[in-house]
């Protein structure tokens, strides 16, 4: 299984399952995680969130609303890469995996703030660099060739989050 952010095509998916039969090639949405990374726009700001104090401000690049991206929880994709194993039946299969809908980057720091249950402002500095782009997957082969759909809602997958954070890094919260 491999999992990509690049599109693929057919005729890569045919090159490709020469070398490794039974291959499924996943274009996924941002994936995120337990693991809190601060150079991914998720994970950074649970970091920027939970390092923050009550009355703290979190400062936002752009406005917040003009880029939005498909966030799906890792489990989802564990999940999927899990059904394709069990009924892959053809050389290789091309499906997206995302929650299929694009969150703006003010929807997820309001749900992460919110989730963290601190008093925070936010500001925005429209003078910082932002990618004004939305993107959003299109899941219907996966569920249609594998009963594939999304578990995690953003708000559960936020709080999933959250709680593992607090666990592993307990010393700082």
């Amino acid at each position: 299984i491999t999992l990509t952010p690049k599109p693929f095509t057919y005729t890569d998916c045919e090159a490709s399952q020469r070398i490794y039969p039974n291959l499924i090639i996943v274009p996924k949405g941002i994936m995120y995680e337990w693991k809190v990374s601060a150079t991914r726009f998720f994970g950074a700001t649970i970091r920027k969130v939970m390092d923050a104090k009550d009355g703290d401000t979190i400062t936002v690049w752009g406005t917040g609303e003009e880029t939005a991206r498909d966030l799906i929880h890792v489990d989802d994709v564990v999940r999927f890469m899990d059904l394709a194993i069990q009924k892959q039946t053809t050389p290789f299969e091309l499906c997206n995996v995302g929650y299929g809908l694009a969150f703006t980057v003010n929807e997820v720091v309001d749900g992460i703030i919110r989730a963290s249950g601190k008093n925070l402002n936010i500001i925005h500095d429209i003078s910082q660099p932002s990618i004004p782009t939305k993107l959003s997957l299109d899941c219907t082969r996966a569920r249609n060739i594998f009963g594939w759909e999304k578990e995690i809602g953003l708000k559960r997958g936020i709080q999933k989050t959250l709680d593992w954070y607090k666990e592993y890094y307990k010393e700082k919260v």
